[in-house]
């Protein structure tokens, strides 16, 4: 599965953002799902594939980053960014 990845980003030249994985030959979803996070996109379309966090926690991720808008003093409540995929 590496080297279809590596094939397929010498073919196509680097990867713009993580769910580009997703069109690498033999990579389907549960693959895409274990391998994402370990993949680190600098200076790609979404921010967020230059970190940790996994892209199905972006939207939690988003929710954090606005509320925390208020700076490091802020005080952040973990319930409200709790929904139906993460808990508290």
């Amino acid at each position: 599965l590496s080297e279809n990845i590596v094939a397929y980003r010498n073919e196509n030249g680097p990867f713009a953002k993580r769910s580009d994985l997703k069109k690498v030959p033999r990579l389907g979803a549960k693959a895409f799902e274990q391998c994402a996070g370990f993949l680190r996109i600098t200076r790609g379309a979404e921010p967020l594939d230059a970190s940790s966090v996994h892209p199905e926690a972006y939207s939690v991720a988003r929710k954090i980053l606005a509320a925390a808008s208020g700076g490091p003093t802020s005080v952040l409540d973990p319930q409200a960014f709790v929904d139906g995929t993460f808990g508290l």
